[in-house]
């Protein structure tokens, strides 16, 4: 009688003898801290509402607005979707493709992205096929950043724009694509043949639509953008009566004004972005700039056959004689120097 009248109240006073003595042992009630209950019934009420208001957008979307559910839209709800991861592996798994001579090859979070005359497929590190599609390009090309991989159809109309899930974007240009440069942080440029000028670069903004063009009267070679997307730099030929010059325009995305920087004397070869400097390959020369100064340029000893770049440096690798029989490697750090 006495333990169930204990059991009941918790907070009786409890008499027990251990070994003749009496002892008494008090058992409280277990408090609780009223804000945090306050806190969680209104984390509760605002679940519930949530999700009300998500079955009430969803009723409104498609009683009124079911024309606009198309399959491109949901596909550009997904731009910002990824699922991409990067594997690292000590065995190698063959991937195996169509032999076609015109397929183009670029490295996307990790993985393998093939652009090809039957379509763009995305092989991941044990080769399966995580992305594949059937867009035909006749003379296909594919570009890469860190967020999106842009296929385009080199002397044609048609690009894509993919993710690791799959085909998020994607259309017809007006102009004939002569090539591409992609930022990390996901804008892109398209450069076209052009009937105003002799090229128009169409830049898209990160939610991949065409908000800016630049025109150039000179012969465009390449063009590039920084990582974040918000510095444009354009090369091109500018032949004269007194020779070729390198010109150099340089714009910034967000506004509506470039400028030109001339070099003299040099043909124009390739341009990239590292860091926050501008590398310009010229036959002759490789030139660095800061913003829009030349702080280096490096004479080569040769005539450029292949160019590799990354954060830390550049390497040039230049023919020593019209056979080409040998050659020499430069290997110059970020700012130019050998």
């Amino acid at each position: 009688m006495k333990n169930t009248q204990m059991q009941r109240n918790s907070s009786a006073a409890v008499s027990k003898t251990t070994a003749g003595e009496k002892v008494k042992i008090r058992i409280k009630k277990n408090e609780v801290n009223e804000y945090f209950m306050e806190a969680s019934e209104r984390a509760r009420r605002a679940k519930w509402i949530s999700f009300g208001l998500l079955v009430v957008f969803l009723l409104v979307n498609l009683i009124f607005f079911r024309e606009n559910i198309t399959y491109s839209n949901v596909l550009y709800l997904l731009r910002d979707l990824d699922t991409g991861t990067y594997a690292v592996s000590g065995e190698f798994a063959p991937v195996t493709f169509g032999e076609e001579n015109d397929a183009s090859f670029a490295l996307y979070k990790g993985k393998l992205a093939v652009s090809a005359t039957s379509g763009f497929t995305l092989y991941n590190s044990t080769a399966s096929v995580d992305v594949e599609d059937d867009t035909y390009m006749q003379t296909p090309a594919v570009v890469c950043g860190e967020k999106y991989a842009v296929t385009y159809d080199m002397g044609g109309n048609a690009y894509s724009v993919f993710n690791t899930i799959g085909k998020i974007s994607g259309g017809n240009t007006e102009e004939i694509i002569e090539d591409c440069a992609v930022s990390d942080a996901g804008n892109f440029v398209l450069l076209q043949r052009s009937r105003e000028a002799k090229y128009i670069a169409t830049f898209y903004n990160s939610k991949l639509r065409a908000s800016k063009n630049y025109y150039r009267d000179t012969y465009v070679v390449d063009l590039a953008l920084d990582k974040k997307g918000e510095n444009l730099a354009m090369i091109s030929a500018n032949v004269t009566n007194s020779g070729i010059s390198c010109e150099i325009m340089l714009a910034v995305t967000s506004a509506d004004s470039s400028e030109t920087v001339t070099v003299k004397n040099a043909m124009p070869m390739a341009v990239k972005y590292i860091g926050d400097k501008l590398v310009v390959l010229c036959d002759s020369k490789v030139v660095v700039l800061s913003g829009n100064q030349i702080v280096n340029e490096y004479s080569l000893s040769g005539s450029p056959v292949a160019f590799s770049y990354s954060d830390d440096g550049i390497a040039v690798v230049c023919s020593e004689n019209a056979v080409g029989s040998e050659s020499s490697v430069h290997v110059l750090n970020s700012d130019g120097s050998l």
